[in-house]
């Protein structure tokens, strides 16, 4: 027959009521003074610990059903703004954008269309379908186009393996400028998926007059970094840096030779 009980407010009360009895003749027990004022120390001990840890349970229920309360509030919220965005990528935006690219932008994968499913991983959707591991790079950034937009803005896009959303991939996008010593990042855009078979990023940051921009797009997964895309200018006007790819209007080019400026200073 058990006679200390098992269960933590048990033991504690068991030793608060016998520790009192047991103090009164030591002796007659079988115990001598020092180990009954022990056994009364470790009791009040073991109260403390145990009320600190009854006040701690109620702390963290109280503070659980907060969070559950405020993140239900932000689910609802982001549930609204999800909506929103999609209704207004639906409508094309003021600048008459496409759908996805208004997606693009929000980090939001397009609704699946009907028939993408079955084979559409096997030909390259999700950045292919090979075995990835979190601790693995995406592949290289690849077929990287750009598009001048008419309000200025300038998209980049561009395709890569291992480099599916649903592993963790991401791309973080470079961007330097004439007179920048630096590399200046812009922003992430989220990896691929069977409906996402290009990653998107819309630099509508573009200082107005720029005579060009130098991208580069960089694969991450977790805190692991891929190899970078290479440099890819997108040429504004008649200039271009030496030795750098160009990318006008959605079409790239593996030489561009630099463009003297005109000679607009004629003789009298």
């Amino acid at each position: 027959m058990r006679v200390v009980p098992k269960t933590f407010r048990q033991v504690v009360e068991f030793a608060e009521a016998h520790a009192p009895v047991w103090e009164v003749d030591p002796a007659q027990i079988g115990l001598d003074g020092k180990q009954v004022g022990a056994l009364v120390d470790q009791a009040k001990l073991a109260r403390e610990a145990y009320d600190r840890a009854i006040k701690a349970r109620e702390a963290a229920v109280a503070a659980t059903a907060a969070m559950r309360a405020e993140v239900a509030a932000l689910r609802k919220m982001l549930g609204g703004y999800v909506a929103t965005i999609k209704a207004f990528a639906r409508g094309g935006g003021p600048e008459g954008y496409p759908p996805d690219q208004i997606l693009a932008i929000a980090q939001i994968d397009p609704p699946k269309k009907r028939g993408s499913g079955g084979d559409a991983g096997r030909s390259g959707g999700e950045g292919g379908r090979q075995s990835v591991r979190y601790g693995d790079p995406p592949g290289q950034p690849r077929l990287v186009r750009t598009h001048l937009w008419p309000t200025g803005a300038v998209e980049v896009s561009w395709a890569a393996e291992r480099a599916a959303s649903r592993t963790g991939a991401y791309f973080t996008v470079l961007r330097k400028l004439p007179g920048e010593g630096a590399w200046r990042i812009l922003g992430t855009s989220p990896g691929l998926s069977r409906t996402r078979r290009r990653a998107v990023f819309l630099d509508s940051t573009l200082p107005a007059g720029s005579p060009w921009a130098e991208y580069q797009i960089v694969g991450q997964r977790g805190r692991v970094r891929g190899e970078s895309s290479g440099v890819v200018t997108v040429n504004l006007g008649v200039f271009q840096p030496p030795g750098a790819v160009c990318a006008l209007a959605g079409l790239a080019s593996p030489a561009c030779a630099p463009q003297p400026p005109p000679n607009l200073c004629k003789a009298a």
